[in-house]
């Protein structure tokens, strides 16, 4: 039975500030706390970034100085603001000469598409409608955006035509090169993006570069071009991608590329693939490189260390005890890692992954896996704990507990340890959907597994298990947390912050209604059930966000992330 409709109440910095005071603060962080730069914005160094590159195009339009490049010119500072700072190129140049002509042909692909969209009024032509026709020439409403489109046989045709053909070239003379800055310039997808180009243009022109009797593009196919347009613009740029630039990445590493062009959702595109894991932690390596360190997390990670000090010095029976210092986050890079890491502070970190067994006997042909989802616990000490010089920090590996969810109930106490910790010696991160940054161990490494993953008679590993898919989304779902770190999120008087989560994302969804399970929690004086208090801050709450928060029982704080981190700093614990 749903739960009844509350409409979620419009809290604000107070409750933050309660939170933190009390020591009941657990946020859930997003993809949008690692997209804030130094002075807070999200992604605001990336958009200098994209309009420096864009002034390098600026320069090359202006050498040209033909009808067509003018209308490009005047196009690109339709779409693209240029402060006053970016009133002179780079000194630098930026782009690669194959980069840059692609760019030129698919920024041209995109305004004549555009172009191509007008109203027939401004194309001085006869009043044709948008709809797809059908056989019987009768006109059906759409339905989806394939059912937009509208004929190559038109005025801006041929320059479409040739602005593919363009763009084809490009992306060949880029594919082709034997030059080993290819993966900087265009990434892991270059042969996608020529195999579609090639494609699109071989299912809509004729070897005479004409368009076919009955060639039309339809409103997917431009939001594909527009999200090539961006994917070459901003690749090889140091910032961690968005779900919908990592679906993109992703779609293009498909095995089997057809037309027409597709924009999934990224459980779409990983379902697509038989090891989307591969290319996800090559992308998130490259990314996190060049990676500063964010005012933000420097922020949580000092919080982190503090709110630990406070935790581990508790020793008066009478005050009700704190609760551990805990982070939730559901992205795959180590910014929160690297931030404690800065303190040289020990640091716990939960991790999902899935041990892959096969019996040595079998050869690798009649080789038969068997994988089982669990969680690992990784520890990163402190720089006080003596290490090998040049070996960096102490780390050990543990057994995360027992999940009480995937076993019989008779073989829950005897197989399954339930508390592998029985002191934490730091705060705890909880890597909801995954980390493939992170080299795990080998079984042999781990002490006190469950007898089901040291049979000696088999061989057997540890893989990253990252929740992409659906598929992920219900297994991980099934799985659920460790029963002893549910324990530790149940404690009754947390207050769950979600910080840079998209409600919009249906995974996010999805997620927040599996959080409603572990933060109920008994009142024994009452004999009844409490919720924990939910808080969600975003400034981009749509009108349909509402209504599946307010069940949930998820308030609403209309603030940008940088004043919640100067909430934190501002009623930050006293150094212990």
């Amino acid at each position: 039975m749903p739960p009844p409709f509350r409409a979620p109440r419009g809290a604000g910095l107070a409750d933050i500030d309660q939170a933190i005071q009390t020591g009941a603060f657990t946020p859930i962080i997003g993809a949008a706390c690692s997209c804030l730069d130094h002075d807070g914005e999200p992604r605001s160094n990336l958009a200098s970034d994209i309009q420096r590159r864009a002034v390098e195009l600026v320069t090359d339009l202006n050498i040209r100085d033909d009808q067509l490049s003018r209308d490009d010119l005047r196009y690109l500072h339709e779409i693209i603001d240029f402060g006053p700072q970016f009133g002179s190129p780079p000194h630098e140049q930026q782009l690669q000469v194959e980069q840059r002509n692609l760019l030129l042909a698919l920024l041209r692909i995109d305004r004549l598409a555009c172009l191509l969209f007008k109203t027939p009024a401004q194309l001085d032509q006869p009043s044709e409608s948008l709809w797809r026709h059908r056989a019987n020439h009768r006109i059906h409403f759409p339905r989806r955006p394939d059912d937009w489109q509208v004929p190559l046989n038109s005025l801006h045709a041929p320059a479409f035509a040739q602005s593919l053909a363009d763009g084809i070239r490009a992306a060949d003379a880029i594919v082709g090169s034997s030059d080993a800055t290819t993966y900087d310039r265009l990434g892991l997808g270059a042969a996608g993006i020529r195999h579609q180009l090639h494609a699109i243009r071989a299912a809509l022109f004729g070897d005479d570069n004409l368009p076919r009797r009955h060639a039309a593009i339809t409103l997917t196919e431009l939001l594909w071009f527009g999200h090539l347009l961006w994917h070459v613009f901003r690749f090889d740029l140091q910032y961690y991608p968005t779900s919908t630039e990592l679906a993109f990445q992703l779609s293009l590493q498909a095995p089997e590329l057809r037309y027409p062009p597709e924009l999934p959702s990224l459980a779409q595109a990983a379902q697509a693939l038989p090891d989307p894991v591969t290319p996800i932690a090559e992308w998130f390596c490259h990314y996190s490189d060049h990676q500063h360190l964010s005012a933000f997390y420097r922020t949580l990670a000092e919080w982190l260390a503090r709110a630990f000090g406070v935790y581990r010095d508790a020793e008066d029976p009478d005050l009700l005890p704190p609760v551990l210092p805990t982070i939730l986050t559901t992205n795959y890079d180590r910014e929160i890692e690297k931030a404690l890491e800065k303190h040289s502070r020990t640091y716990n970190v939960l991790i999902p992954v899935r041990h892959v067994r096969w019996a040595r006997r079998e050869s690798e042909a009649k080789r038969r896996k068997y994988a089982e989802s669990t969680w690992l616990l990784k520890t990163v000490w402190s720089s006080h704990h003596s290490v090998p010089r040049g070996e960096g920090r102490k780390i050990t590996w543990r057994f995360g507990g027992r999940v009480s969810s995937n076993l019989p109930q008779s073989d829950v106490q005897d197989i399954h340890p339930r508390d592998t910790v029985e002191k934490w010696e730091g705060p705890l991160v909880i890597k909801l959907h995954g980390s493939p940054l992170d080299i795990l161990p080998s079984p042999e490494s781990v002490p006190r597994l469950p007898a089901s993953m040291t049979n000696l008679s088999d061989a057997s590993l540890f893989e990253h298990r990252l929740v992409l898919s659906e598929a992920d989304y219900l297994e991980d779902l099934r799985d659920d947390l460790p029963d002893q770190i549910k324990d530790i999120l149940s404690t009754g008087n947390r207050t769950l912050v979600f910080l840079g989560q998209s409600i919009s994302d249906w995974n996010v969804r999805v997620r927040l209604a599996h959080h409603v399970h572990w933060s109920s929690y008994p009142d024994y004086r009452h004999s009844n059930t409490l919720v924990q208090t939910r808080l969600a801050v975003n400034r981009n709450f749509r009108r349909f966000d509402t209504g599946f928060m307010g069940p949930l029982n998820i308030d609403i704080v209309d603030k940008d992330l940088a004043l919640v981190r100067e909430r934190i700093d501002k009623h930050m614990p006293q150094k212990r």
